[in-house]
C-alpha cells in the first residue's frame, strides 16, 4: 500500500528540519492556516532546535491527490512529520499509512470522535483539537442551561457527522433532555425533508451539524421560514463568511459554537495586532500543532518516527514549569527541553494536556458561543471544557461514561423463582451483511465460539448468519474473521444454520419460539426447564432491529425486515404460557437496542441492550491494515466478561457494562426475572 519508514527518520542534512503541512492551501476551502503556522515558525526559529532551523515544506491538498501527496511524504525521509491533513475523512484514509511507516502526524482541525476510536492505540496520530464529542455535549449543556426541555438533530451521514449522531443521545440522556428526533441527511433534498420532519415536532432547541454552505444556507432558510419556536443552534462548520454573505439580513441573529483560543492566553488580540486581521476558525489550532513538534523534535534530538512520538508523549505528559504560546513562551520552552528540564507546555488553545491513556486528545479546550450580529460572527461567551468529569479525571471526551445512579433495580426477584435448569438452548444472530458490517459477524461468532468452548453442542445452537466476510474479495485474511486485531480466528468448524438471506424478522421469532417447518427444520425445541440464550447484533432505530441491511440505518430502510419490540413481547409470552422456558437472557447489540426491551412483560425474561431507545451503540477495536472495525463496544465486553468471569451475577454483570460503557447506557429490561444478583452469567453460556 505505502511504503514503510525506516522507523527512527533521521534530520535533514541541509542544515534545517522539514515539516511537512499537507492541507487546502488555495480555493475555497483554504481557511488561512499559513498565517498561524508562519507565526509559530518565526516564533521557533529565534531560539532553533538543536542549531537547527525548522523549515516547512506546503503540499496543497487542493492542488495534489491526497494518496499521491502521502506517498510522497511518508518516501521523503526528510520529512520528520506532517501536520494535516484538515478533515476527518482525509485522515481516516491516511492514518494507517502514517502508522505503519512510522511518522507523527498532527492533525489541527479534524474532529471526528472515530479518530480517537481508531487509531488512539499508536503514538503517531495527535491532534491539538478536541473531537466533536465535546463540542455536542457543549451545545447540548447550553441548551439545557438555557431551560431547554425538548431537543433534536440534523446532521449529516459522513465522518464528521457520525461524532454527534453517535454522541447526541448519550449527552442529551445525562442532561435530562426530552429527544423529539433525530435525523441523517445525505443531500440538500433529503436535508430539507429532515428540517420539515424536525420542526413539525417544535422542540426546544435543535442542533444543526452542516457539511456544505448550501447546506447550511438550507437548514438557516427553512428555519427561518417556520413558524415554530424552536432554537436553533449551528455546529463549528458554519461558522464560514459564506453564511453571511449569501444569506445577508437573514443570517442576523444565528448562533452556534466552535473552537477557538483561549479567552485569557490573549492569542486573538495578538493575531489581529500582527496581521492586522481576525484569526480565521481554528488558528490556534494550527498554531499549536507545529509548536508541538517543535518541543518534540528539540526532545528527540531532531529525530522523527519513534523517537519523536515518544518525545512528544514525555513533553505532554510533564507537569514542570510552565510556559505559555507567545515568542517568550516558545523560546523559554525550547531552551528548557535543550537543558533537560520538560516544562508545563501551554498553547493558544489553553493548557496543552492529553490524554492520559491514550494521549493523542487533548482533554480540553475552549469553545466559542457565537452569533450573528452586524454581519459578522460575534461572540456571546467562551466556554471550557476544562471542568468537565473527563478532564478532571485526565480523559479524552471520548471516555465519558455514565453518571453513577442510574442504573435499574434488576435484583430484586419480582416474586418470580423458577426450578431447577436442566439443559440450555442458544440462538445466535448477526441481522447485517456487507464488508463494512464485520463487526456484526464477528461479535456473533465470538458468542458461538464461547458456547462451543464451554461445551454447549451444535444441536442445541442456533446460529444465523450472511457468511459473506470469511471469503469476502475485501479481506486480506482469506477464510478468517477477528474480534480483535492479531486476535483468535473465529471462523473455524462453524456451522451456520441459515443465511441471512433466508431469515424475516418473522421467521426469526418463530425459531425462537420452535415452530418447525420444511423451511425452518432446526428451531429452539426448548422445555419448561431450559435456559433459553439470545445474542443479537446488527442495527437497528427506533422501530427495533433490521434484518439484512448492507449499509448504514436511514429513515428510508423502513421497507426492510424489521423485528419489532412488539412482536418480540407477544413471542415471549406466548413461549411462557407454553412453558417453553426456565430464564430468558436476551442481549441485543445495535443502536437504539434498548427499544427492543419497551414491551416486554413477561416473567423470567431479561434483556440487556447497549443503549437505550435514543442512542447509538458504537463500534470497537479497528484494524488498521483493513481499516475496518472488527466488534461493537457492548458485544465485546459482554464477551470478555462471559469468558473471564462466567461466575458473575448477572447484576453484576450488567452493573459493570452499565458503569464501564463509553457513549451509550446500557440499558436493563425485566418486570419478573428472579433474583438476578443470584443468577451467574454462566447459566446461560454453559450447558
Amino acid at each position: 500500500m505505502y511504503g514503510c519508514g525506516s522507523g527512527n527518520q533521521s534530520s535533514s542534512s541541509s542544515g534545517s528540519l522539514h515539516v511537512a503541512v499537507m492541507m487546502p492551501l488555495s480555493g475555497s476551502e483554504y481557511l488561512g492556516y499559513k498565517l498561524p503556522l508562519e507565526w509559530a515558525l518565526q516564533n521557533i526559529n529565534s531560539v532553533g532546535i538543536n542549531g537547527k532551523k525548522l523549515e516547512l515544506v506546503y503540499t496543497d491538498l487542493a492542488e495534489e491527490d491526497l494518496t499521491e501527496a502521502t506517498r510522497r511524504l511518508i518516501a521523503d525521509d526528510s520529512i520528520l512529520a506532517v501536520i494535516g491533513p484538515d478533515t476527518s475523512n482525509r485522515v481516516y484514509a491516511v492514518a494507517p499509512a502514517f502508522i505503519q511507516a512510522q511518522k507523527v502526524m498532527i492533525t489541527p482541525t479534524a474532529t471526528s470522535a472515530d479518530i480517537f476510536r481508531a487509531f488512539s492505540q499508536y503514538k503517531y496520530i495527535w491532534r491539538t483539537v478536541e473531537s466533536d464529542i465535546a463540542q455536542v455535549r457543549t451545545e447540548l449543556t447550553i441548551a439545557a442551561r438555557d431551560g431547554a426541555k425538548s431537543v433534536a438533530l440534523i446532521t449529516s451521514t459522513d465522518e464528521y457527522g457520525s461524532t454527534f449522531f453517535d454522541w447526541f443521545g448519550f449527552f442529551a440522556t445525562e442532561l435530562g433532555l426530552e429527544i423529539t428526533d433525530i435525523v441523517r441527511y445525505s443531500d440538500t433534498e433529503s436535508c430539507s425533508q429532515g428540517m420539515d420532519k424536525i420542526l413539525a415536532q417544535n422542540p426546544d432547541v435543535l442542533i444543526a451539524v452542516p457539511t456544505l454552505s448550501e447546506i447550511t444556507e438550507n437548514i438557516a432558510q427553512k428555519w427561518r421560514a417556520s413558524s415554530t419556536g424552536t432554537r436553533l443552534i449551528f455546529s463549528d462548520a458554519a461558522e464560514s463568511p459564506y453564511l453571511i454573505e449569501t444569506l445577508g439580513g437573514n443570517a442576523e441573529g444565528l448562533e452556534g459554537t466552535a473552537p477557538v483560543a483561549d479567552k485569557d492566553s490573549g492569542f486573538s488580540e495578538a493575531f489581529e495586532e500582527h496581521f492586522n486581521s481576525a484569526p480565521t476558525p481554528l488558528s490556534a489550532n494550527v498554531y499549536d500543532a507545529l509548536t508541538l513538534i517543535a518541543y518534540g523534535l528539540e526532545r528527540s534530538g531532531g529525530v522523527g518516527g519513534v523517537k519523536l512520538a515518544d518525545a512528544i508523549t514525555e513533553i505532554v505528559d510533564s507537569r514542570g514549569e510552565k510556559t505559555g504560546w507567545d515568542k517568550t513562551g516558545v523560546s523559554e520552552a525550547l531552551k528548557m527541553i535543550r537543558s533537560g528540564k520538560l516544562p508545563d507546555i501551554t498553547g493558544a488553545t489553553g493548557p496543552l494536556e492529553y490524554d492520559e491513556d491514550f494521549h493523542m486528545d487533548m482533554t480540553s479546550s475552549t469553545y466559542g458561543h457565537w452569533r450573528v450580529g452586524n454581519g459578522e460572527f460575534r461572540i456571546l461567551e467562551y466556554i471550557s471544557t476544562g471542568n468537565s468529569l473527563t478532564a478532571i479525571d485526565g480523559k479524552s471526551a471520548y471516555q465519558a461514561l455514565v453518571t453513577e445512579g442510574g442504573a435499574t433495580n434488576i435484583s430484586d426477584g419480582n416474586g418470580y423463582h423458577p426450578d431447577a435448569k436442566t439443559g440450555l438452548w442458544a440462538l445466535i444472530v448477526a441481522t447485517s451483511s456487507g464488508w463494512e458490517n464485520y463487526r456484526h459477524q464477528a461479535d456473533a461468532l465470538a458468542q458461538y465460539r464461547l458456547l462451543r468452548s464451554n461445551g454447549v453442542p451444535d444441536d442445541r445452537i442456533i446460529l444465523v448468519l450472511a457468511d459473506d466476510i470469511a471469503n469476502n474479495p475485501s479481506n486480506q485474511e482469506p477464510g478468517v474473521i477477528r474480534n480483535t486485531p492479531k486476535g483468535e480466528a473465529l471462523y473455524t468448524n462453524v456451522q451456520v444454520d441459515y443465511n441471512l438471506s433466508q431469515i424475516t424478522a418473522g421467521k426469526l421469532l418463530a425459531i425462537l419460539a420452535g415452530q418447525k417447518s420444511p423451511e425452518l427444520p432446526k428451531v429452539i425445541e426448548s422445555t419448561s426447564g431450559d435456559d433459553i440464550y439470545v445474542f443479537i447484533a446488527g442495527h437497528g432505530n427506533e422501530n427495533g432491529v433490521l434484518l439484512g441491511l448492507d449499509s448504514a440505518v436511514s429513515d428510508t430502510d423502513l421497507q426492510l425486515s424489521i423485528l419489532r419490540p412488539v412482536d418480540l413481547a407477544q413471542t415471549v409470552s406466548s413461549m411462557f404460557e407454553q412453558q417453553r422456558y426456565r430464564l430468558m437472557f436476551i442481549a441485543i447489540e445495535s443502536c437504539q437496542g434498548g427499544v427492543m426491551g419497551t414491551e416486554l412483560d413477561t416473567p423470567g425474561v431479561l434483556l440487556l441492550s447497549g443503549a437505550n431507545p435514543f442512542e447509538n451503540s458504537l463500534s470497537a477495536n479497528y484494524d488498521s491494515s483493513q481499516q475496518i472495525w472488527l466488534a461493537d463496544s457492548f458485544a465485546y465486553q459482554l464477551h470478555q466478561i462471559e469468558a473471564l468471569t462466567p461466575g458473575i451475577s448477572i447484576d453484576d454483570l450488567y452493573k459493570g457494562l452499565y458503569m464501564n460503557m463509553n457513549g451509550s447506557h446500557v440499558s436493563a429490561y425485566a418486570s419478573a426475572f428472579g433474583n438476578a444478583d443470584e443468577v451467574k452469567i454462566e447459566e446461560f453460556i454453559t450447558p
